[in-house]
């Protein structure tokens, strides 16, 4: 009897493991979908490459992240190696820029921009920034379908 239940044990988290798989893919094309469909010509794409002297970043073992709603913007993060990042993020700058200067500027820039005819990708590289390690690692940790992984024993940084 014992190996009975085993075996349906196994064969339901085998099914189980399959529809968080087939959930997690129907997430990234509904995320896809909404970010794409409309055409949305205000939608920017900022990419930041974070790299660490001594700190380590976390490995989920799901090989990708879940798309972020962060406030404004939607991101996405990756681990590239130990000691490094990528977060890209899909925003409209208007309104990541409401409130820190005024109306009047924000529409001469973003029109200075859209001038520039070309769609680009803003990268920024981030030494050391203590703060995205720690969210990187607690996105990691929240988002892994089992555990992470690590190339250090100790001193894992998930705060600031």
């Amino acid at each position: 009897m014992a190996s009975i239940l085993a075996a349906q044990s196994a064969e339901m988290r085998t099914k189980g493991a399959a529809l968080i798989q087939q959930a997690d893919r129907l997430l990234c094309e509904s995320w896809n979908e909404k970010m794409w469909s409309d055409g949305d010509p205000k939608t920017r794409v900022a990419a930041f490459v974070c790299e660490y002297d001594s700190e380590r970043c976390l490995l989920s073992d799901r090989g990708f992240s879940q798309p972020i709603e962060d406030g404004p913007h939607m991101a996405f993060s990756f681990n590239l190696c130990a000691t490094a990042f990528v977060d890209y993020i899909f925003a409209d700058p208007a309104t990541l820029l409401q409130g820190k200067a005024s109306p009047e500027f924000i529409a001469r820039a973003l029109a200075d921009r859209e001038r520039l005819g070309q769609k680009q990708v803003d990268v920024t590289f981030r030494r050391n920034d203590l703060e995205m390690l720690a969210r990187f690692n607690r996105r990691a940790v929240e988002q892994c379908y089992r555990r992470v992984y690590c190339s250090a024993k100790d001193g894992l940084r998930l705060r600031a």
